[in-house]
């Protein structure tokens, strides 16, 4: 008996490797076993033998876990994941807290009436919100479990879409679109990196091999047409420099004396004969002389390389990097198959419950609604109108109700010894549910802060609750591989399954019915004739206006996605990053405007921005939804200040489709009042098929000119209506398509028209200390091989180029730190004066351009606002 409960328990599961409760069990195993042959000496051969192959089975099931173990990161993670949940459950009770008092009651908060307060209170929540959502992005990046990772995702879309609504709150209370964050990030212990926002990694996984797709359509089409790829402008492509005809060469080189390094090895090793009956002797030694021959050549190289210093060093980040990218290889591996194990659970599942709990739902639901019809006719003398499934079918008969608010519901509507249900009230229509955007705090000169309680925190509040009523108190220890929990989807899937068989049986309750009002009542209900079926009029109706309103309806996206990569309107743009746009923050941006100087944002600051109002938008459909509607979004700085480069970088982080709407390049091809609507109807529908995309005009000022430059053939004022009566039609929440326009002579226009077209307007300022200072650096020691020298002045080479661009800096770079001048730098190392000498080819952005563009500045609706809250404030007219 020992033997058979030891054997049972040993078989149970796997056990962990070197665990101590495996050991345990093995141990008792052998001393049952031992102490069962002493004191019984009946027991027979046969059962030894048993335990014996129990145990082989055993050892067998341990060397499996020698091959896979499970790795402890699994662990760890599901640590995190538990501390991050618990920590946004938190926050979020901090936030429904002023919708509650404390017996528990709900009430109304009280408005804030003080600017500054209102801005404190959103700025803290802003801050807390940023840093769990990197925090949660990692941890997803490693969590392998599907249903877990199904409830992680949707708290981060609640998360990035909260920071958006309060990112656009701060901007209605402080009247700027920047923010100076150095102050809340000290009293938070907490650098601007950890605050720092991305897109999620989920959501470039899963747009990856879309993104893959469009870029082979898109070369083939380019092939097809002859289309050059790139702009002249971007492209990298031209004469080879010297640095890379050397590249070149080695290459070659590296090439030639490794082809005939293999030839010289294949002589060299060449297998024995095989024929002999020594086969298997002479095939190891081969094997072994291919080993020690290819040991020999690496520690020739590691000498070779030991004696020319050419050994890379092998630091503690370099081991950290490459075993964070093999873990990371492997939990996405998992996570994979795991989403997979899901989906096919999720399929055997359902069949299972429609097979065993199927039959008895179906008996319970037509018994339950049976006896209601038969009760409802003793107490009305007739058998009720059974609804439609139009109308909700059996849902609505226990919507809530008993029988006597049933019985009141029908006499209402007995009409000549008739009965309808349900209660037939007259039809309104129904109006479409809008947006209702959040009322701006600032009405006239007083000010009035309403906290409201919006869907992304309601979302998030279910989000939390699911975790702590089942995740929490859950223990899943003994789930090593991270397998779906098949109660979960059952919980999840028994409502469907539910719905599905109470839509079979209304229909045979509606069959039924008519066959009982026939048999009591002798009624029998009118068949139709086949020949005057009734239309219905209302979809021929919106069919014919679907029809009468698409333009092109009988011509594919593909064709039309052609017609218009072949006249240059969708382009092709250069694959860079929002981290190539180098930039540093301005940590004296908070101490200037605390005395009362409004500066201007730094570069970091305008990055952050540009992934706030188009990044994260355009990236997810779910976050577009909720977050507030941008449709349109003006980037103006003066020349040389990377407008075009942070154009670029949108589309390549949310894989867009670029639309170059410039009234230069549409000239001479929808010039026509049909052809300008033909090409509105184009680039909505093919730019909701090619979602996301970013609509661009370059040299937008020219649309809004004080003076019309009738010398200018293409006539860009006439795109203004036709641009904002489509955008605002076409473009509605959940269409992530946005019109990014680019200036660097906004001063030429008309103000009030030009700001009333865009709906954000963000400033590229010219390169401020901090950010000069990055550059000089990172162009610096980008064309050198060794890092720069401690000695090398850099703050005086800084201080002394105000002004100039981040493209000149790096001009200068490339023609100062050459191949000729990287070999003499041991002898005559690098001195401030070599870059100064250099940068002034370049042209920098005066005074005087400067002047001009802070006074357009100064006139956009944001800035008036801001700069007549200042001076109410000091003439003491608000509180702060």
């Amino acid at each position: 008996m020992a033997e058979d409960q030891a054997s049972a328990n040993v078989d149970s599961r796997p056990p962990e490797k070197g665990s101590s409760e495996s050991l345990r069990k093995q141990s008792s195993s052998k001393g049952s076993s031992r102490s069962t042959q002493s004191e019984t000496s009946s027991v027979s051969s046969s059962s030894r033998v048993e335990v014996k192959t129990r145990t082989r089975q055993t050892m067998a099931k341990a060397l499996y876990w020698k091959c896979t173990p499970p790795t402890i990161s699994s662990r760890l993670e599901n640590k995190r994941w538990h501390e991050l949940q618990m920590d946004l459950a938190r926050l979020n009770q901090i936030e429904n807290l002023v919708f509650f008092d404390n017996s528990g009651r709900s009430l109304e908060p009280a408005p804030i009436t003080v600017p500054n307060k209102a801005f404190d209170f959103v700025l803290s929540r802003y801050i807390k919100y940023c840093l769990i959502a990197k925090q949660l992005d990692a941890c997803y990046h490693y969590l392998v479990h599907p249903q877990k990772r199904i409830l992680l995702r949707a708290c981060i879309i609640a998360v990035f879409t909260r920071i958006l609504e309060l990112k656009n709150e701060l901007v209605q209370i402080d009247q700027r679109e920047y923010h100076f964050l150095e102050d809340i990030l000290q009293t938070y212990d907490c650098t601007q990196a950890d605050a720092e926002l991305t897109i999620p990694l989920f959501i470039r996984e899963e747009r990856a091999s879309i993104l893959k797709d469009r870029e082979r359509i898109l070369r083939g089409l380019q092939a097809k047409h002859s289309i050059v790829k790139e702009d002249r402008k971007y492209s990298t492509k031209g004469i080879m420099t010297k640095q890379e005809a050397i590249l070149l060469i080695q290459r070659q080189t590296r090439y030639y004396l490794g082809v005939i390094k293999s030839e010289m090895a294949r002589r060299v090793l060449r297998p024995m004969s095989m024929t002999d009956e020594h086969s298997l002797q002479r095939s190891v030694i081969n094997k072994w002389k291919v080993f020690a021959t290819r040991k020999e050549a690496y520690m020739q190289k590691r000498e070779l390389e030991l004696i020319l210093n050419m050994t890379p060093e092998k630091t503690l980040h370099s081991d950290t990097c490459a075993s964070d990218a093999i873990l990371s290889k492997r939990s996405r591996a998992r996570a994979k198959e795991n989403e997979e194990k899901y989906e096919l659970d999720k399929e055997s599942i359902e069949t299972e419950l429609f097979s065993s709990e199927g039959p008895f739902m179906a008996w319970s639901i037509h018994y339950t609604i049976k006896q209601w019809l038969l009760e409802v006719r003793d107490v009305l003398g007739n058998f009720p109108t059974f609804p439609s499934e139009a109308e909700g079918g059996s849902l609505v008969l226990f919507a809530n109700k008993d029988l006597r608010d049933v019985a009141d519901d029908l006499s209402i509507q007995m009409v000549n010894g008739k009965f309808v249900f349900p209660p037939q009230e007259k039809k309104k229509k129904a109006k479409k549910e809008k947006k209702i955007p959040k009322k701006n705090p600032w009405n006239g000169d007083a000010f009035e802060y309403i906290i409201d309680e919006t869907d992304c925190m309601r979302e998030m509040k279910s989000r939390t609750l699911e975790y702590t009523d089942y995740w929490h108190f859950k223990d899943d220890s003994a789930n090593l591989k991270q397998t779906p929990d098949r109660e979960l989807i059952k919980e999840q899937i028994r409502p469907r399954v539910a719905n599905e068989i109470r839509l079979q049986v209304d229909e045979l309750i509606r069959q039924e019915l008519e066959n009982l009002v026939y048999a009591i009542d002798r009624i029998r209900k009118k068949d139709s004739k086949p020949g005057k079926a009734k239309r219905d009029k209302k979809k021929d109706k919106n069919n014919k206006k679907k029809d009468k309103g698409d333009l092109t309806a009988d011509r594919s996206v593909e064709e039309l996605f052609e017609e218009l990569l072949r006249d240059g309107i969708i382009r092709h743009y250069p694959k860079v990053g929002l981290e190539e746009f180098i930039c540093e923050y301005s940590y004296s941006g908070g101490a200037l405007d605390k005395a009362g100087v409004d500066p201007l944002p730094s570069l970091a600051d305008v990055k952050r921005i540009i992934t706030e109002f188009a990044v994260l938008p355009l990236a997810s459909e779910e976050l577009h939804k909720q977050a507030p509607l941008i449709r349109k979004l003006l980037l103006a700085g003066v020349r040389g200040t990377g407008k075009k480069l942070l154009l670029n970088a949108i589309c390549h982080e949310v894989g867009a489709t670029l639309f170059d709407l410039t009234p230069s390049n549409l000239e001479g091809k929808f010039d026509s009042p049909q052809g300008k609507k033909m090409l509105m109807h184009l680039i909505i529908k093919v730019g909701k098929a090619l979602e996301p995309t970013v609509f661009w005009i370059e040299e937008c000022e020219k649309m809004f000119l004080k003076k019309r430059n009738k010398a200018d053939t293409a006539q860009p004022a006439q795109w203004v209506k036709i641009l904002q009566k489509t955008l605002k039609k076409g473009i509605k929440n959940g269409d992530r398509m946005m019109l990014i326009g680019t200036t660097s002579q906004p001063d030429l226009t008309k103000p009030k028209k030009f700001n009333k077209f865009f709906d954000r307007i963000i400033i590229v300022p010219w390169p401020d200390y901090t950010s000069r200072y990055i550059m000089w650096k990172h162009f610096i020691n980008l064309n050198l091989d060794e890092p720069l020298s401690i000695d090398f002045d850099l703050s005086s080479l800084t201080m002394v180029t105000p002004g100039f661009t981040a493209a000149a800096i790096k001009d200068t770079c490339q023609d100062v730190v050459s191949e000729e001048r990287s070999s003499r730098l041991k002898y005559v190392p690098l001195e401030p004066s070599d870059f100064i000498n250099e940068i002034w080819r370049h042209e920098p952005i005066y005074m005087e351009e400067q002047e001009k563009f802070l006074e357009w500045y100064k006139g956009t609706p944001l800035a008036k606002q801001r700069q007549q809250r200042i001076h109410q404030e000091e003439n003491g007219a608000l509180v702060s």
